[in-house]
This record gives structure tokens, C-alpha cells and sequence, in this order.
């Protein structure tokens, strides 16, 4: 039960109370929403009931009821028996003034309801009809409340013709119903009680109550359930105290199901009833079963419950307990008192929260306490066959057994075995997969066929033998004969394999067909049909695991009427062992890819299979992908997968190693430069490999170039770290990382610059310093500075005279130098005395300048001496060389300074040296530069030596050779000061090495030859020379030590050229050695040009033959020196004219290469005529393959021969579609337009084959049938010279074999479609050839009929489903037939969707009147195509079906009666084709239901005299203005209504001549419904039309308020009706029409009388 929430608890208690006499009263509520289940427990009351939502009505309130309803009080409420809840639609009503009166009687429920009780039993106490009370009352005015309850009233039925839309509950408990069709008209109803009532069945049920949700039908006298409509929502069945003794029919939706006190619950027992039950549910959700919970929470726990249940009673078991079979008692009477006396749905609140636990101990333990699961299988399987072996008594094919394989489990078949008696041996029968075998026995003791355990009885014929005809499976059977029908002894036991399948496929003699199909049972139930499953046996797939499945045999006769189905049903489909068929790895195995495990699964539904990957260093990776790691790179990859299935169970794992894993190609990624790219900063790679194991990867660190944009390596800069320098300012820099891995293969280069080029720092100073020898005058000063920031520019200097101010001390700075870029000042004179100082400001090549600088001088600026700070001898020191000296004069101006030049022997210098009295290191100096500055007591080794020489320069002689040199230098100022002599000394004066220069060859370089070479000599005096010549082979400059050659005795000045010289170069090198024993260097030549040999010679050459087609031309050559086989010879074919000389200089020759015979001679062919004949001979010298001149010979023209056809032949077969060929060789020069002609020779004629002329084939066709072919050749030279004629004739020309191919249907295989048929003939003149289509009925050959004789066939209804099939059989003109040829379309016939179009409705729309509906159906052949029938006040809707033809049906008519007066009605047409497949439903225009002039002039008739007798009616009916008189032949008056008590006219839906008065109910008994007859339709029409419209009438109230007060107040007095009819026109034209269905019949018919004349 649904718990209410907590705006429910809030709202106002409509808590029904009981009262005296049974009846409860509830209020109305406002709220109107859904109302909640109602349990077996609470069924009949209303706690917890949500109302539903509001419905729209059709009829105003006002109409609802004529009884006035005074003030409610306290006591109104304790005398109530019937009870109604009025709905609270009022806002649509017409704000009239009877409007206003009918409202505030709506609003006046309990006083109604008390003076209603009042009038009831008042007609109660009058009603009464072949002596006794009428029990019926008429509810048709509540039709628009929601709650009717009445209870306790002796009622056996309901009068309710009207519909009653907003009807949701009935409560009809303690009264005598037993038949509910009178429910049809309340389609909302959801809570219906009718318990303590005369109920024995539920087949009466209407199916129309779709929204029912619970039924109370406990105390009746219920037995079975069967017949019990399916209700979809359905959810609550109280069925307590009933006669219940099986569960056939029970629905399956239920939540709450209660079959307490019935027999089936004494015979199982409590307990074992809601296990069967459960297992019938499954895990539908079932929540109740007898008051006792059986799903408190939804847990592990209860699912395990319900499993074992569902595992006990389920599948087979629980439809066999559908189709009536109850399992045996387990434990009889152990729960027999459980709930014995829990006989009132309403006390048993506390049991039916019985702890769930409880209900789990009893449920979880099915097969303790009876039979187990396998044994109550066997006995329902029993049950079942004896079921089906019923089916086919006294049948011609009679079932012996059914049965399917036990254990059915995942990818194991399931076969049926099937054995069937053939009561007539003779039948043919189709039955696919089956086969039918006799079994004979000569012992006629042996009366029975024992086969798969079934003893068979066999009939004895007529020549005393037993036989027995079998229809059963192919297979293998063992079988035997037995005296007994149950004995377990066989005779004549044997083996047979039946393989043969049985029946004939000719349709005329097939008795029966056997159609197989399996079918699977659902979660609701039902067994769906298995698609395309048609054969005796069945492969489970994992989606039928845990399902059952159902092979059903239908039997049909020739006519293809059902005879007998048999079934049998499988036991649960279990899942097979989990396992893996196929496990493999897939991806490539290269690091950083995604390896994917591929595996087939088998055994039920995989659930969390395991795949587990082990990687290198047992790295574990779970899922079903891994991802190559840089670990597992050289190693292999295992991959174990454990497959589990959806419950758990695993299977046993299987193992995969991958190959070997190959590293990734090495790469660089998030490469980057770290630091700031500054001049002075350091930046820094970082980056990431991948690819392996990194080896020692590449670094360079690269500068662009601002002009190309390229980047250029900095030389040696190949770490990580980079300190950016000054030539990096302005450039971009760029690093490059080649990744290199372990094994030394490297990947792509990768780069990455920086994002702007290198800014230089700001410019600045530092170590600013002057440098000077010496603070004196003319002595340079320096300023120097470590210049920083970019590159320098034109930085400042400017130098200031540092003195001091005599009186204060202070320093005076004298300018003394422009700022400017000189970074040196030389001293002067007016420096000497002061300090000197230095600012520097630094300036950057763009300007910028930096922070400037000062620095002074360490002292003061001192004068000197005149002094040669540093003397140097310049030049060669060589014999006839010039030196001189280089010096620096220092102090003052030089005057006539002092130079003397001495020789002096090696070992003095070397004593000077040695002794230390030569000052010669004081300047770093030595060598040719020493300088002495010192003074020595004993200086008389500087005289030493002879003087040569005074001045600047001195030219050395023979005589200074193996001595040196010394200078002396006195330094003399302009004034005559003299300053310190310095001296220098020179190295050992040495003579030049001899040396060769221009050294050259000389002479003609040709074989045999002789060349010379020479070379000028310096360098003292030259005692002898030697002489080499090498031989250079190849190209090049001769100095590859792998190309020279020298040659061995060539050692003079001169050589004569060799033969082995010749092809190479030449090259003379020579060497000199002085007097003194000195060698000079080997000099050589440059090579000589290539050594060329003598070339053979020719004395003579001459072409011998004559020039014409077909001759010989040979060469003939004498000379010296040449070898034959080695000179060439050219053929050529020139024009006459062309080639005038030998050189062929001449560019307009034309000439083409020939083919010779030999290399010696040339055989003329035809293409050579009108040309010359040439040849080219080149002689070519055997030892060194040395050509000599080529010599150029040809002959004259060449002439033509005489044309002529040789070897002429004619191939070919002469036979039609053959083809012969002309073969022949032309002779005779160049070949002109030769000439072919073909001729068909006949018996009488020739013919020339003009078509075919001047080809070589000729296609011989039908039309040379019997006739020759003769081929003509002619040969014709170029020059229009014929020859003589060539020719031959074939045999005679013979037909082929008559045949046809590419045949082919053409056009699509479908209803309506066109097939045509496309064919080749071939095989001579065709005759008659036929043509047949046929129609193949089945799927044998012989079963087909002929249905055309054309190449076309337009295909018919009659061929859906089957195959169509052309075939050509070629026949010759001589009547020779070919093989036939046969095609079928490529499937069966199709039929177009079922289609129907022009759907409308004809007749007469008049009531009592027939229309019917009619439509173009396409699509196949129709079947019984659906027609349902609606009916609505207004052409939008809503629309609803009719009462006298509810629902779908096949029947296209329709008859209105007077409930479709003035309503539209419209008809949905259905198609339905011949095999049962629907098409979409199409709706007939819209028709409106009249009323006859009939009719209308009798209604005139009797609403002009106030009064009307039906006759026709049995018992008749007397009408008047105010009540109704019904009176049997007798003339007894059978009942007497008053229509101000309430009367209510219905028309019988199910008989079209009847029809019922209700009168209001009496108040002791309840109102019985009188049932008239008519002859007629029409009658009963009319008769119904007119007794509505008395009533109509009677509500005066009514009636004044639509048609007038004068004409309700004539009617009433039955005085001047006609004249009032005027005054009622004018009122019923300005009114609206009521929506009460009698009121609005009432208004149309005056309407309709009023438009009349009266």
C-alpha cells in the first residue's frame, strides 16, 4: 500500500465511518489527483485514497438529478445508504436562472442522499414483477461522480446504459451480483469492491476496464480464475473466501495477491502456495501474498528468495501450474492453522506485518519439507504431455510422445523428439527435418513398436504381419518389439538411421504439413516467436540463458486448416562454464602505443572479466588496454585474462606473451630555453627524451643570421649551459637537440629559439687605466677600459693637464684634448711637471651612453735623454741581400745620429754572449735585435771585427757567408748630445740551397717519339743532376701517388715514348746537388697532354653484289695494321643523292640503320627498294683497340621484284559464329593496296561480300547457312603493279548447336511489377523456341504451374510468396532443341504493404438505416481487415466506440440506432493482408446520423396528440404526457411508471430488436430492468426515440426552461400542444443545445419538428 506523503497527511480527513445498515458517506473533496492501490487489507474503505484528477465532463451538474437537496445537518449523516461524491465542475455551466437553482441543489449532498433513500424505498415497495422484488436499480443520472458506494442493497445489478468517464470507485459489497458486464461503461474505474456477492466466474469482467488497479472479490463463489480478462494495471486481486482450487488464469502484474480460506491454499498449505506464487511472478513486483510481505526491502537477501523460488516453480513448473496442474503437498498440514483464522481482510493489519525474515526462512528453503525441483519437473512434464498426447485422439496422425532435451544449456542444441503414429499409412506428409518410416514384425506376439521408450501398438495386415508407420526426427533410433505395452524387455532389438526426409512435394497429393517453430518465454509470461528458428533442433545464445524456450509442432491439411498443435517446453536455459575461446593482443608494440586485449567470450553474460597485463619489472596493469612503458622496451608483455561471468563465476585464465617491445623513434618534446637571453646572462635546455634509453644526445646552440634568417652553429658550444656573449646581441638564438638513444640511432632533430634576439646590456666602464713605460716627455700614454653592455660604438676620451694652484692648493684641470675616440696621447713638452688625466664615457653603437669614468696618471710627466729605445736589422740574410735597421729615436730631436757596420766571426759572438759583457735582454730582444745600453770597463771586444760598412743599409757578400753581422747606433740630438751607443747583432750569414725552377718538356708527345726535359739552377755551384719520368694513368693533376707510374731506365734528360705510354701522360722530375754536397728539392713538370698512338691504315675497300630485292651485298677491305674482328661495319639504307662523300658532312642526308645478315654482307629486303645500300668501316688496331678513319661505301638504288602471294591459306571453321581467316606473304617490293575479296558461293548464285572486302576475317553468320566461302587475294606493289590472284573456297558452312545465353529476369519480383526476360539465341535459323513462365508452389521442381507463354509476365496476386521461373528452350529451324535454359527470380514474390486508400462511409445516415464502409485495398491479397466504429457530439471529438458495435471487428456495416442521433460518426479502416500483417488504419470522412422522415412524421403524430401506443412492442407501450404503461397480450398492465419518478429507455447492444425499460427503484427492493421486443430494428428505434422523448418532456422544469413556458405548460395539460409548437420554435432558436444525451435528443427533435409544417 502506498504510504501518503506528507502534503497528503495534511489535508482534510475524508476517512469514511460506517454507519447503521452498512452504507458509508464520504464528502466531496477538492483535490482531485490519482488514487492510490488498495490492498486486500483495506479494500472497501477509502483511508489513504488520492482522488484522481478531474475530467472534464460531458454534461453539466445541473443535470444530474431532479431531487432538491436541503440544508446538511448532524443527523442527515447516520441514516444514509447510498452514497455518491458529485464532482466540482461548475464553472462551465450557463448562468441561467433553473442554472442557479440546479447549483445550490448540487451543493446539498446529504439531504439528497436522505430523501433520495426515501423515494427508493418508496418505488422498492411498489416495483414489483412476477412476484418478487426488483433488485435492479438505474444509476444512469450519477454518471458524472467519481464514488458510488452501495453496499448491502440485495442488488444483482446495475442499470447504466449511460458512459461514466470520471468514475474511478465502486464499492458494491453484501448484495446478489454475479455477472459484471455492466461495468463496460466505466473505462476509469480503478477500484472496484464486490466481495460477499454471487460471483462463480470473472469471465464477465469487462476488458474495457484498463485502469482498474485493485479488485475485492473475496466471499463469493469463485472457482477458477480462467476467462479472467488481462488487466495491464491491475495491482491488487483479494480473492479471500473463495472456491479456488488452481492457479489457471492467474494475471500477472499483481503486487498484492490474497487467496486466503480458498481449497487451493488447505491442499498446499500457506507457505508452499506464495513460494509457487513467486515463482509464477518471478521478479515481477510482487510485494503481498495473503497479508504477508515478501519484498520488505530490496536486498541480496530477498533476491536470493525469490531466486529460489523463481528456480523451484519457475519456467516449465509454472506454466504448467497456469494450465491447472498443482505440484504435490510438501508436508501436509504443517501450516494448515498459519492463517486459519485471519478471515477479515480488515483485522489482520498486524499479521500482515509479520517479519520479513520469517517469510525468508520459510521461502529460502523450497525443497525441504517436499519433493525436490527435478521430481516435481518430471511430474509437470507429465502433466504437460498427457496434455498434448490428448490434442490428436482419433486424429489420422496420433502423438506418441513429445519431448525436448533435458538440461538445456548455453551452445549445446536443444532437440525436439517427436514420434508420431500414422493412422493411415498412405498420407503423404510434408514435415521438415522429419521422416516417415514403416516397422515391420513377423512375430505377431510382439504387438507393440518399442522405440526412445514408447511402446507403440502396431496393426496387423492383411498378409498377417504388424506394421507400424512412424512420423519422427531423422537420426539414429534403436528399437525393438515387446509382447506387453509396459515391458522393459525388448525383441529383435536393432539399430536404424533414418536420413531419408519424408513426403512428396506435389502439392495435389499432400495430405498434411507439419510447421515447427520455437518460441521464447518473456519476462510477462508469454512465449515470443524465435525468428527464422524452424528446425528440429536449437542452438541456445547467451541471451537465452535463464529463459525458456518452446518447440511447438502445428499440423495443417491441405486446405491449410489448423488441425492440432503440440509443444513442449524446455527446462531453464543455464549458462555454460565461462572460458575464453580466443585471446590475442592488438596494437603496435612500440613504447608509448596502446595495446588492446582482443578476446571471444563464451559461457552466459561476461560480467567484470579480469584482464591483467605484466610488464616489465612485474609492473601490474588491470583493463583491458596497457599502455608500452619506456620499462618495457626490449622485453615481452604478458597479458592474462580470467574470464567471469555476470554472477561471478570464473573460468580458468589464459595467458599471451606479446613479441619483443621496440623502443620509440627518439624524440625531443617540451623543448625549451630557460633564462633570461641577455648579453652577460646565462640561459639554459631543458627538455624531455622519449624513445628508448637516452644515449648521449646532440646539443648545439645556434645564432641566426640577420641577413639569410638561417641559424649558424657557435662553434664549440654543445653543453646544456650557454653564456650569452656579445656576438650573440641582435640574434636569435636557436638550440638544436638531437636525440640520440643507447644503441646510437638518432631521431629527428628538434629545435627551439628563443621568442626575440639577445639586447645588450647597458653600456659601462670598468678598469679604466693609463698605461705608459715611462712618465716623459714624448712618451706615449694609453688609456685602456673593459668596455661592457653590446657592442661598442664610438665611445669618448678626452685627456686633461692636471696643476696646482699655488695659493689654495687646489687642482687647476686643463683641457688639453677634444673629446674624440683617440684612446693614446703622446706627452709633451708642457706636460712635463704635471699629472694628466683621463675621462672616458662609453657609448654604445646605438648611442646610448653610459655612466663616464676618470682616471689620473701616477706621477708627473718627466723628460729624457736622446736614446734609441729599440733597434731591429731588417732583411734577408742571404748572399746579395740588403739589411738595414729599424730603430726608435727618443729624446728631443735627432741631430746626425751614427751607423757602422762590422763582420765578426760566429765563435766571437758566441764568447760575447757567453761572458755577459753584451747587454742584449733588456728588450726581450735577441738574435739580429740585441741591443747594448751598458757600460763595461773593458770594452775592446766591441772592435772586434772587421768594419764594412757605415749608414742605413749594408748589401751582405760571399765573404760575410758563415759569420755575422753587427750594427752600432749612436744617438745624436739636433744639438749635438750624444746618447748611449746601442748595438745589434745578426745569426751566421749562411749561402743559398741549391734550387731548380723552370722545369719543363719539350718534343712531340706520339708513339715512338722522343721528348726531353730541363730546369734552371741557383744556389752556389751544381755538381750533378738526376732524372726521373713518370707514366700518369687517368685523369687528374698527376699528383695521386695511385695514378703515377715510373718508368724503370728512363733516367736521363731525354725518353723515347713507349706503346705502354700511349693513352697516358707524361711527367719529368729532376733534382740538383751543389758542390757542398746540398740537395735541392725534386721539381717536376706539369703533365703532358695524352700520348697518342699511330693510327692503322686502309689500302683499299669496295662493295661486291648487285642492288636488287632479294641479292647480296659484301664488303671486301685490304690494309696494314687493323684486326677484323675488332673494326666496325655499319649498314645503312640512305636516299639516292643524300650521301655525296665520305664524311657525311652533308645535314640533309636521311638514313636508317639495317640488320645484316652478317657482319660482311647484307641481304635486300623489299623495304630497301628505291634506296641506297651503304657501309661504314672503321679499322680498329688489335693491341690498343685504336680506330683509324672511317670509310663510307654504298651502292645504287635498289630495284623491285615482280609482285606475288605466297603460302596462301584460309583458316578457320565454316560454321555459324566462327570466324575465317586469310593468311598469306607478299612478295615483290613494297606492298601497295592489295586486294582481298570474299564471296558466298551458293547452290545457284555467288555473291561478292562487299563488307568484308579488304580484310583479312570474315565472321561467318547464319546467313552462310549451306553455302561456301571463297577468299580472293590479289597482290598489288606500291607502284600499282598487280600480280597474278591468289585464292581458296571453304567447305560448306554448317549450323551450331542451338542454345541461348545471358538469360536474365529483368524488373523487380514484387506485386504489380513487370518481369521480362532477356535472351541470346544462337545456333542457326531459330524455329519455334519456347517460352514458358511458371509459378513454383514449393520448393520441389515438379510443384509449379505455367502462367505465361511471352517474354513478358505481369505478376499477379496469386504469385506472393512464391518464386517465379522462366525458362527458354532453344529450338533450330530443322526442330533441333538445345538445353534448355531455366532462371528463377532471386526471391519469392513480395506483396506491397497493406494499403488502403478512398476509405468512406455510403448509405443512408439515417438511424435504424445501414451504412457501410468502403475503401481501395492494395497489398496483396486482403484477409480480415479491422473496421472499428467511433461516435462524438462534435466533428474535433472526443471520440468513443459504439455501443452496438464495440471495438475491432471485420464486419464493414453499421446500423445507428437512436444513441448516434445528431452525432458525428466516423469508421477507422484497417487493412489487414491475407498473412496477417496490418497497415496503418485510415479514417472515412466524418457522417452525421439523421433522423427518417419516418420517423419524423410519427414523432409529429404523437408529440401533436400528447400520447402514442406501440404495438409492436411485446409487452406493448402506452405513452402519455405523464407516465408509461407497459401491458402484456393479457392486456395485464406489466408495469406503470410516472415519469417524474425516474425511468430510464436503453437500447440492447447485442440484440438489435430489444431494448429496456428501467424504472426508478422501490425503496425496499431494488428497480428490475424490463427487456421489450420489436419485430424489427426499425421498430425498436422508433420506439425508443419516442418513449426519451415523453421522458424528455416530463421535466418540466426542463422543458421550460429550453423550449418555453407556454409550451411546458400545454404539454403538461395536454391542452393546444399544436398551437404552442409556435411559441416553443421561437425559444428553441435562441437556446443551446443541453448536454444531457436525452435532453439533446429531445432539443434536435423538436428542432427537427418545429423546421416541419405543421
Amino acid at each position: 500500500m502506498t504510504v501518503p506523503s506528507k502534503s497528503q497527511k495534511a489535508r482534510p480527513d475524508t476517512t469514511t465511518q460506517k454507519v447503521k445498515n452498512g452504507p458509508i458517506a464520504a464528502a466531496p473533496v477538492k483535490a482531485k489527483k490519482r488514487m492510490p492501490l488498495i490492498s486486500a487489507e483495506n479494500a472497501g474503505t477509502t483511508n489513504g485514497i488520492k482522488k484522481p484528477a478531474p475530467v472534464t465532463p460531458r454534461v453539466p451538474t445541473r443535470y444530474v438529478n431532479t431531487i432538491p437537496r436541503p440544508a446538511t445537518t448532524a443527523a442527515d449523516k447516520k441514516s444514509t445508504s447510498v452514497t455518491t461524491t458529485a464532482p466540482q465542475h461548475t464553472s462551465t455551466l450557463r448562468k441561467s436562472a433553473i442554472t442557479k437553482k440546479v447549483l445550490s441543489r448540487v451543493m446539498q449532498p446529504t439531504t439528497f442522499q436522505k430523501q433520495y433513500r426515501k423515494e427508493i424505498k418508496k418505488e422498492q415497495k411498489k416495483a414489483v414483477f412476477n412476484g418478487r422484488d426488483i433488485t435492479t436499480i438505474n444509476v444512469d443520472e450519477y454518471f458524472q461522480y467519481e464514488y458510488l458506494y452501495f453496499r448491502d442493497m440485495e442488488l444483482t445489478t446495475l442499470d447504466c446504459a449511460s458512459l461514466f468517464p470520471n468514475l474511478r470507485l465502486v464499492d458494491l459489497s453484501s448484495n446478489q451480483i454475479s455477472n459484471l458486464e455492466f461495468l463496460q461503461n466505466m473505462p476509469a474505474l480503478h477500484h472496484l469492491s464486490i466481495s460477499s456477492n454471487a460471483l462463480t466466474k470473472l469471465d464477465t469482467l469487462p476488458a474495457e476496464l484498463t485502469e482498474l488497479e485493485s479488485l475485492v472479490v473475496g466471499n463469493n463463489r469463485i472457482r477458477t480464475l480462467q476467462g479472467m480478462p488481462a488487466l495491464e494495471n491491475l495491482r491488487v486481486l483479494s480473492l479471500q473466501s473463495n472456491l479456488i482450487d488452481n492457479l489457471n488464469g492467474l494475471p500477472f502484474s499483481l503486487d498484492t495477491l490474497d487467496l486466503r480460506e480458498n481449497p487451493i491454499v488447505v491442499d498446499l498449505g500457506s507457505k508452499q502456495l506464495r513460494d509457487i506464487i513467486v515463482g509464477l511472478h518471478g521478479f515481477a513486483p510482487l510485494k503481498r501474498v495473503n497479508g504477508q510481505r515478501v519484498n520488505k526491502v530490496d536486498s541480496d537477501k530477498d533476491r536470493n528468495v525469490k531466486k529460489r523460488a523463481l528456480e523451484q516453480y519457475g519456467g516449465k513448473i509454472a506454466y504448467c501450474i497456469r494450465e491447472g496442474y498443482l505440484p504435490p503437498t510438501e508436508g501436509q498440514g504443517e501450516n494448515a492453522h498459519a492463517e486459519g483464522d485471519n478471515t477479515e481482510g480488515d483485522s489482520s493489519t498486524a499479521r500482515a506485518e509479520e517479519d520479513f525474515t520469517t517469510i525468508t526462512a520459510q521461502v529460502s528453503t523450497p525443497t525441504t519439507a517436499g519433493l525436490p525441483h527435478s521430481a516435481i519437473l518430471q511430474q509437470a512434464s507429465t502433466h504437460l504431455i498427457r496434455q498434448q498426447l490428448e490434442k490428436t485422439d482419433n486424429l489420422p496422425l496420433r502423438l506418441y510422445y513429445i519431448g525436448l532435451t533435458a538440461d538445456p544449456s548455453e551452445g549445446n542444441p536443444i532437440s525436439l523428439m517427436a514420434i508420431f503414429k500414422l493412422m493411415d499409412p498412405s498420407l503423404n506428409i510434408i514435415a521438415d527435418g522429419f521422416t516417415q518410416h514403416t516397422f515391420e514384425n513377423d512375430q505377431t506376439e510382439l504387438e507393440y513398436l518399442v522405440i526412445n521408450d514408447q511402446h507403440i501398438p502396431m496393426d496387423k495386415g492383411l498378409d498377417d504381419k504388424l506394421r507400424c508407420t512412424l512420423l519422427l526426427p531423422l537420426g539414429e533410433y534403436e528399437f525393438g518389439y515387446s509382447a506387453l505395452p509396459e515391458s522393459d524387455s525388448l525383441e529383435s532389438a536393432s539399430v536404424i538411421t533414418l536420413s531419408e526426409p519424408c513426403g512428396n512435394l506435389d502439392t495435389e497429393d499432400t495430405d498434411l504439413y507439419l510447421f515447427l517453430q520455437w518460441f521464447k518465454l518473456d519476462a510477462q509470461g508469454l512465449f515470443q516467436e524465435i525468428a527464422n528458428a524452424n528446425d528440429v533442433s536449437l542452438v541456445p545464445q547467451v541471451h537465452d540463458i535463464g529463459a525458456n524456450v518452446k518447440a511447438q509442432l502445428f499440423c495443417f491439411d491441405a486446405e491449410s486448416n489448423l488441425l492440432f498443435s503440440v509443444f513442449d517446453i524446455s527446462d531453464k536455459i543455464q549458462e555454460a562454464v565461462p572460458q575464453c575461446r580466443s585471446l590475442s593482443i592488438e596494437g603496435a608494440l612500440v613504447e608509448g602505443n596502446t595495446i588492446v586485449a582482443q578476446k571471444e567470450y563464451f559461457g552466459g553474460v561476461e560480467g567484470d572479466s579480469k584482464f591483467q597485463w605484466i610488464g616489465a619489472n612485474d609492473r601490474l596493469v588491470d583493463g583491458p588496454e596497457y599502455e608500452l612503458k619506456l620499462s618495457d622496451v626490449e622485453h615481452r608483455v604478458r597479458l592474462q585474462y580470467t574470464p567471469v561471468r555476470v554472477d561471478g563465476v570464473q573460468g580458468q585464465p589464459v595467458t599471451v606473451e606479446s613479441d619483443i617491445v621496440e623502443p620509440a623513434e627518439p624524440r625531443i618534446v617540451d623543448l625549451v630555453i630557460q633564462g633570461d637571453a641577455k648579453e652577460g646572462e646565462s640561459v639554459s635546455v631543458a627538455y624531455t627524451y622519449y624513445g628508448g634509453f637516452e644515449g648521449e644526445s646532440a646539443i648545439q646552440w645556434m645564432r641566426q643570421n640577420t641577413e639569410t634568417g638561417l641559424f649558424q652553429p657557435v662553434v664549440g658550444e654543445t653543453d646544456r649551459l650557454y653564456k650569452v656573449s656579445l656576438s650573440d646581441v641582435h640574434h636569435v638564438l636557436q638550440v638544436c637537440v638531437t636525440p640520440i638513444n643507447d644503441k646510437g640511432h638518432s631521431g629527428e632533430d628538434a629545435t627551439f629559439a628563443t621568442p626575440a634576439p639577445v639586447v645588450a646590456s647597458e653600456p659601462r666602464a670598468m678598469s679604466l687605466a693609463i698605461t705608459a713605460l715611462k712618465l716623459e716627455e714624448d712618451k706615449i700614454v694609453v688609456v685602456e677600459a673593459e668596455y661592457h653592455g653590446g657592442y661598442e660604438g664610438k665611445s669618448l676620451v678626452e685627456w686633461y693637464r692636471i696643476s696646482k694652484n699655488v695659493d689654495n692648493g687646489e687642482e687647476i684641470r686643463e683641457h688639453i684634448a677634444e673629446a674624440s675616440q683617440q684612446q693614446m696621447y703622446k706627452c709633451t713638452f708642457d706636460d712635463v711637471g704635471h699629472k694628466l688625466e683621463v675621462e672616458y664615457t662609453p657609448k654604445r653603437e646605438d648611442g646610448i651612453l653610459g655612466e663616464p669614468v676618470r682616471q689620473q696618471t701616477d706621477g708627473v710627466i718627466r723628460s729624457g735623454p736622446p736614446k734609441c729605445s729599440s733597434i731591429h736589422i731588417v732583411g734577408d740574410l742571404v748572399q746579395d741581400a740588403k739589411v738595414g735597421i729599424e730603430y726608435e729615436y727618443k729624446g728631443g730631436i735627432e741631430g746626425s745620429s751614427m751607423v757602422r757596420w762590422y763582420r765578426v766571426a760566429a765563435e766571437a759572438v758566441q764568447d760575447v754572449y757567453s761572458s755577459g759583457s753584451v747587454g742584449g735582454e733588456e728588450n726581450g730582444e735577441s738574435g739580429q735585435n740585441e741591443v747594448d745600453h751598458n757600460h763595461h770597463d773593458d770594452e775592446s771586444h766591441l772592435h772586434d771585427g772587421e768594419l764594412v760598412g757605415k749608414g742605413y743599409e749594408y748589401k751582405i757578400t760571399l765573404g760575410d757567408t758563415a759569420h755575422r753581422l753587427r750594427v752600432e747606433y749612436t744617438p745624436v740630438r739636433d744639438d749635438g748630445v750624444q746618447g748611449e751607443l746601442v748595438h745589434a747583432f745578426t745569426e751566421v750569414i749562411h749561402a743559398l740551397p741549391p734550387v731548380l725552377s723552370n722545369v719543363h718538356m719539350s718534343g712531340d708527345f706520339n708513339e715512338y717519339e722522343k721528348v726531353s726535359g730541363s730546369a734552371d739552377y741557383f744556389g752556389g755551384y751544381e755538381q750533378v743532376r738526376r732524372h726521373k719520368w713518370i707514366r700518369v694513368i687517368g685523369e687528374g693533376d698527376g699528383h695521386d701517388s695511385s695514378h703515377r707510374i715510373q718508368i724503370q731506365d728512363a733516367s736521363e734528360d731525354s725518353y723515347i715514348i713507349d706503346t705502354a705510354d700511349v693513352g697516358h701522360r707524361l711527367i719529368y722530375t729532376v733534382q740538383s746537388i751543389s758542390t757542398e754536397g746540398i740537395e735541392s728539392d725534386w721539381v717536376e713538370t706539369e703533365p703532358s697532354t695524352i700520348i697518342q698512338p699511330q693510327q692503322p691504315t686502309i689500302s683499299g675497300a669496295k662493295l661486291i653484289g648487285s642492288p636488287q630485292e632479294e641479292g647480296c651485298i659484301r664488303l671486301e677491305v685490304e690494309g696494314e695494321d687493323f684486326d677484323q674482328e675488332l673494326s666496325t661495319v655499319e649498314w645503312v639504307r640512305i636516299k639516292e643523292g643524300k650521301e655525296d662523300d665520305a664524311d657525311q658532312t652533308s645535314s640533309s642526308t636521311k638514313e636508317s640503320p639495317l640488320t645484316p645478315s652478317s657482319k660482311w654482307s647484307y641481304n635486300i629486303t623489299l623495304h630497301d627498294i628505291g634506296y641506297s645500300i651503304a657501309c661504314r668501316f672503321t679499322p680498329v688496331r688489335g693491341d690498343l683497340n685504336i680506330s683509324g678513319e672511317t670509310l663510307f661505301l654504298k651502292t645504287d638504288p635498289v630495284s623491285s621484284g615482280e609482285p606475288t602471294i605466297e603460302s596462301f591459306q584460309l583458316k578457320g571453321k565454316p560454321m555459324e559464329g566462327h570466324t575465317l581467316r586469310a593468311q598469306y606473304h607478299y612478295t615483290g617490293g613494297r606492298e601497295g593496296n592489295t586486294q582481298i575479296k570474299w564471296y558466298r558461293i551458293g547452290s545457284s548464285s555467288t555473291r561478292e561480300m562487299t563488307d568484308f572486302n579488304n580484310t583479312t576475317e570474315y565472321p561467318v553468320s547464319v546467313e552462310d547457312l549451306d553455302a561456301r566461302i571463297k577468299c580472293e587475294v590479289t597482290p598489288m606493289r606500291f607502284d600499282g603493279v598487280e600480280g597474278i590472284p591468289q585464292g581458296e573456297t571453304s567447305a560448306v558452312v554448317r549450323g551450331g548447336e542451338p542454345s541461348v545465353f545471358n538469360v536474365e529476369i529483368l524488373g523487380d519480383a514484387a506485386e504489380g511489377k513487370t518481369l521480362r526476360a532477356r535472351h541470346q539465341y544462337y545456333g542457326g535459323i531459330e524455329g519455334d523456341s519456347q517460352k514458358r513462365w511458371y509459378r513454383v508452389t514449393s520448393g520441389s521442381e515438379a510443384d509449379k504451374e505455367v502462367v505465361s507463354l511471352n517474354d513478358e509476365y505481369a505478376i499477379s496476386l496469386d504469385d506472393i510468396d512464391h518464386y517465379i521461373q522462366f525458362e527458354y528452350i532453344p529450338i533450330r529451324q530443322d526442330g533441333v532443341r538445345g538445353v534448355p535454359e531455366i532462371i528463377t527470380t532471386k526471391h519469392p514474390v513480395r506483396a506491397n504493404p497493406a494499403t488502403i486508400s478512398q476509405v468512406q462511409i455510403v448509405g443512408n445516415s439515417q438511424v435504424s438505416e445501414k451504412l457501410s464502409v468502403t475503401g481501395q485495398y492494395t497489398g496483396g491479397k486482403e484477409g480480415l481487415s479491422v473496421v472499428e466504429w467511433h461516435v462524438s457530439a462534435s466533428r474535433s471529438g472526443p471520440w468513443t466506440a459504439v455501443a452496438s458495435a464495440p471495438g475491432k471487428s471485420t464486419s464493414k456495416d453499421f446500423y445507428p440506432t437512436v444513441d448516434e442521433l445528431n452525432q458525428f460518426v466516423r469508421a477507422t479502416y484497417t487493412p489487414v493482408r491475407l498473412d496477417g500483417v496490418s497497415g496503418a488504419p485510415v479514417e472515412s470522412q466524418l457522417v452525421q446520423i439523421h433522423m427518417g422522415a419516418t420517423h419524423l412524421q410519427n414523432l409529429t403524430e404523437a408529440v401533436q396528440q400528447s400520447q402514442v401506443t406501440l404495438m409492436q412492442c411485446n409487452p406493448v407501450i402506452v405513452l402519455s404526457h405523464k407516465q408509461l404503461l407497459l401491458t402484456d397480450e393479457a392486456k395485464k398492465n406489466v408495469l406503470k411508471s410516472s415519469f417524474e419518478k425516474g425511468l430510464v429507455i436503453l437500447n440492447d447492444a447485442k440484440n438489435e430488436n430489444q431494448f429496456f425499460v428501467r424504472p426508478a427503484p422501490k425503496q425496499n427492493a431494488p428497480s428490475d430492468t424490463i427487456a421489450l421486443q420489436t419485430t424489427s430494428r426499425n421498430e425498436r428505434d422508433f420506439a425508443v426515440l419516442v418513449c426519451r422523448l415523453f421522458v424528455g418532456f416530463a421535466d418540466q422544469t426542463l422543458t421550460e426552461d429550453v423550449y418555453g413556458k407556454p409550451f411546458a405548460q400545454a404539454w403538461k395539460k395536454k391542452k393546444n400542444v399544436s398551437n404552442a409548437l409556435e411559441t416553443a420554435q421561437q425559444q428553441v432558436a435562441h437556446s443551446e443545445k443541453p448536454q444531457d444525451l436525452d435532453m439533446a435528443l429531445v432539443y434536435e427533435v423538436m428542432r427537427a419538428l418545429l423546421s416541419q409544417d405543421m
